[in-house]
């Protein structure tokens, strides 16, 4: 009585809003409609579409019903209690990025190679589609063995494998529900997954799947069942649940308990993939926003914290600071952007980096990993250089150096004695040594492309090729290592015999010594020079096991390291080719690697002088067989794309299109380009980004 007259004498208010207390209590998940879930992944949900391939009418009859089927059930659950996904919704949203990620590698992948393409052409939308439905469902039984769903009184508990949350809440007048996680519960729910199926797919779907045989619908059983692991659709699904997870730990770093409010950092990133997403932050030209430069990718910070600050303030956020410097350190904090470091004792939160297109150097804030603003495809590597200041300037540590400062020229080198966790991530910041300012290249240093024009002496490795140890100048010319791996490639059969083949014509211009002592194996220059198919190649090396791959993506074959793709080879297959590319004679002359000349359509080619390498030719006339190979594939519907047809006509997606090119090294996409401004059968519609070939 006594507080209540004294606030009242005092025109002392009490707030409205409930006062937090500690420990903090669940407030659990409202009861609302399948429907809006489903909205609140429109987004997704439109690029599931495009890549499953289907029509409108289609989308509607089989994939929509089993996407709000799936809505139903899980509603809002979390995928887990404290790890990946554990948000209201995430299950929901996982079971999507997982169906999603793994359509869209299945592009890559052929299916039903036994069949004639009439029957391939009806099978392929089917694998797709079974590929989507167990990257979907690949946890649907978590809701039944991971947790106990309960009213807010406990007076009443849902079973999930009767009637649905939404169904059971609203027969109950339930307005909201609570949670409790069960406890050894690990993996139980792949063993339950496949018996719940049924609430998700629906008969239609059913036949569909089984319309060519079961074949389809039993793999696709297998995968949720977590069983199937030596099948396509099982690897597809594993990498895409990895990457799903992987993505959300990075990305949505949600507090356990987000009624306390979630972090500052996660807003700023957020901002951050907005400007991007809608072009309003360009990349690597004049007045562009973000840089990538070999040392990693840089953010101008001054503007990009200006228009993060007023992202923020419009979706009314509170509690989030505006100035730029407070905002880099809280990314710095998170160790989600990098510090630079002179030295151990000078620190600061910018670098300064000149790319070649500028005239004057740039402060920028460089990004720990560049995925966690870019959703899709990373903006190219262009040249440019870190320039490093031995000094402060104006007694600031974040100062630029402006014209008639002291600051230090720029020297490349390599260093050979790099840390394994350095060489595996190309953006990792370097150690810099306290003796002198260098420049030290972050990214794994590859041999040019192309050799010098003057011969090359192969006895001694060269500064771009680092030998993988210091003994190395000792063993050149040696005979007896020389005989022992000649002969250990001879035991290899055709791959030995492959590499034997490459490094005779060539000597060793295409194959780069690493630092940590692997070779990386350019392929598609290797197979120019060879008239052989880049894929060829490939193959032929990885039937012997000779790739070395990584295990969470054990599909992917081609490595990019410092801007050059090739295949990275093993620790023994690297061993035995390095005693051959440093005990190898010097060449009377050295050959040019291939080179692709892009000419504008119409124009003439360059015709050689006598004596001029034809590799560029042959390169060319290669691009043109592949090309016609290819058109061939999409006619007779062997491509693992989706193709559409109209009555004349047989139309491809050019982003999927580009994608494969890429991914199979087949040719550069200019080369395409000009190949089909040539061929009155192709034409290309930049504007709805279609490639049709006529039938």
């Amino acid at each position: 009585m006594l507080a209540k007259l004294l606030n009242t004498i005092l025109r002392i208010t009490e707030p409205d809003e409930e006062v937090p207390r500690y420990p903090p209590f669940a407030k659990g998940l409202p009861a609302i409609p399948a429907i809006k879930i489903l909205e609140s992944q429109d987004e997704l949900i439109k690029k599931i579409k495009h890549y499953l391939g289907v029509t409108d009418q289609e989308y509607q009859g089989r994939v929509y019903p089993l996407i709000f089927n799936y809505a139903r059930f899980v509603h809002l659950l979390p995928a887990s209690e404290k790890h990946h996904h554990r948000g209201a919704g995430g299950l929901f949203r996982h079971g999507l990025e997982v169906g999603f990620e793994a359509v869209y590698k299945s592009h890559g992948v052929l299916y039903g190679m036994d069949e004639n393409p009439g029957r391939r052409k009806q099978l392929t939308p089917r694998w797709r589609l079974a590929i989507f439905i167990a990257g979907m469902l690949h946890d649907l039984g978590k809701p039944v063995t991971d947790v106990e769903i309960k009213s807010e009184d406990g007076a009443h508990t849902c079973n999930i494998v009767g009637d649905d949350i939404e169904t059971w809440a609203r027969k109950r007048k339930i307005q909201r529900y609570y949670l409790s996680w069960r406890v050894n519960r690990n993996g139980d729910h792949e063993i339950v997954s496949p018996t719940l199926i049924n609430k998700v797919i629906t008969p239609e779907v059913q036949e569909y799947l089984n319309e060519y045989g079961p074949a389809i619908y039993k793999e696709m059983l297998l995968t949720i069942a977590g069983t199937s692991h030596n099948s396509k659709m099982y690897s597809l699904v594993m990498d895409a649940d990895y990457l799903s997870v992987e993505k959300d730990l990075k990305n949505n770093c949600i507090p356990i308990d987000p009624s306390i409010g979630a972090p500052i950092e996660w807003f700023i990133l957020d901002a951050m993939r907005q400007q991007i997403k809608k072009g309003a932050w360009t990349d690597n030209a004049k007045g562009a926003v973000v840089w990538r430069l070999k040392e990693g990718t840089f953010i101008l910070w001054n503007e990009a914290a200006e228009d993060i600050s007023r992202l923020i303030t419009k979706s009314n956020i509170p509690g989030i600071p505006k100035h730029p410097d407070t905002l880099a350190d809280i990314l710095i904090d998170r160790q989600l952007a990098v510090p630079y470091r002179l030295n151990p004792q000078t620190v600061r939160r910018y670098w300064n980096i000149k790319p070649g297109s500028m005239d004057r150097p740039l402060r920028v804030l460089k990004l720990a990993d560049p995925m966690n603003v870019y959703t899709d495809a990373l903006p190219l590597i262009v040249d440019g250089h870190v320039i490093h200041i031995e000094t402060e300037t104006d007694g600031q540590s974040d100062a630029v150096a402006q014209d008639g400062e002291a600051a230090v020229t720029p020297t490349n080198h390599d260093s050979a004695n790099s840390t394994d966790a350095d060489r595996a991530n190309p953006e990792s910041e370097p150690d810099i040594p306290s003796g002198g300012v260098v420049e030290i290249e972050t990214s794994i240093k590859a041999q040019p492309a192309t050799p010098p024009s003057a011969p090359t002496n192969h006895s001694q490795p060269s500064a771009a090729s680092p030998a993988p140890n210091a003994e190395d100048n000792s063993k050149a010319n040696n005979p007896a290592e020389t005989q022992a791996a000649r002969q250990w490639l001879a035991s290899q059969h055709a791959a030995g015999a492959l590499l034997m083949q490459s490094l005779d014509p060539i000597s060793a211009e295409y194959f780069q010594i690493q630092p940590n002592g692997r070779v990386l194996m350019l392929h598609q220059n290797i197979a120019a020079a060879l008239d052989q198919k880049p894929i060829n190649i490939i193959t032929t090396i990885d039937a012997a096991g000779m790739i070395e791959v990584d295990p969470r993506k054990p599909m992917v074959k081609v490595t990019e390291l410092g801007g050059v793709k090739g295949v990275l080879l093993n620790k023994e297959t690297s061993r035995y080719l390095t005693v051959l590319i440093q005990n190898a004679e010097t060449p009377p002359v050295p050959p040019t690697p291939p080179q692709i000349i892009a000419t504008h359509p119409g124009t003439n080619r360059p015709t050689p002088s006598h004596g001029q390498p034809q590799g560029a030719h042959t390169a060319q006339r290669n691009a043109n067989h592949e090309i016609e190979q290819l058109i061939q594939t999409i006619k007779a519907f062997e491509l693992p794309l989706a193709v559409d047809q109209t009555d004349d006509s047989l139309i491809v997606d050019m982003v999927l299109l580009r994608g494969y090119i890429e991914e199979q090294q087949l040719f550069e996409m200019k080369q395409l380009l000009r190949y089909a401004f040539d061929r009155p059968d192709i034409s290309i519609d930049n504007t709805n980004k279609k490639f049709i070939v006529k039938k």
